[in-house]
């Protein structure tokens, strides 16, 4: 910055003297070469979380009978961001208490689990400094057990909508949806035949960037 200033300073002194002398010929102000600035490469950042998370199952055969199966589950979750558009993230999930099946005409405390495993690719968008939207897409496993029956035990395709907010350059609380089944299965259990199943979560909780 100094030379270019000495330059600009120079010529313009020059330029002065040779009006006033008229006899000198015009100096050309010398090129001055900025060197560019390089980007800095973008460095993967880890991360790591912790979540309540709400999780419904439902279930509805051709004759109109419907299950429901809810938890209140925790969850734990490990990322790597590759860039500032896209994370990869995975996901576990655990019962906090006894997870409960609605019958629709009765209500049963289930002596057992809802577990859910799920991996994402997650394509996010910085809307602010602080506030960030995401989506997720992948794949997940759903399982339901009382005590040693299993209720379920599903896999497949899985995806989710999100934000979060920075409240610091390292914290972030986020919230996002997912849905990580959807399909029709044979032999539910629960009293019904074949049925269209669905499995949601609701998910709040605070990750921690490295």
């Amino acid at each position: 910055m100094k030379k270019i200033v000495l330059s600009a300073v120079a010529v313009f002194a020059m330029s002065s003297f040779a009006i006033a002398g008229g006899d000198i010929a015009p100096v050309q102000e010398p090129a001055v070469e900025v060197p560019a600035v390089a980007e800095a490469a973008w460095t993967p950042a880890f991360y790591v979380g912790a979540a309540y998370v709400n999780v419904s199952a439902e279930a509805s055969d051709e004759r109109g009978l419907d299950a429901e199966i809810t938890s209140d589950n925790y969850a734990l979750a490990a990322g790597v961001v590759l860039n500032k558009y896209l994370a990869i993230e995975g996901r576990y999930s655990n019962s906090l208490s006894d997870p409960e099946l609605d019958l629709g005409n009765a209500t049963v405390e289930l002596d057992g689990d809802v577990e859910v495993f799920a991996i994402f690719a997650k394509p996010m968008y910085a809307v602010t400094d602080q506030f960030i939207v995401y989506g997720l897409l992948g794949y997940a496993t759903f399982t339901a057990d009382d005590a040693d029956d299993n209720l379920a035990d599903e896999d497949g395709f899985a995806w989710g909508l999100g934000a979060a907010y920075a409240v610091t350059a390292n914290v972030l609380v986020f919230a996002d949806y997912t849905r990580l089944y959807d399909d029709t299965i044979d032999n539910v259990g629960v009293a019904l035949n074949t049925a269209d199943v669905t499995v949601d979560t609701i998910n709040v909780g605070v990750a921690y960037v490295f």
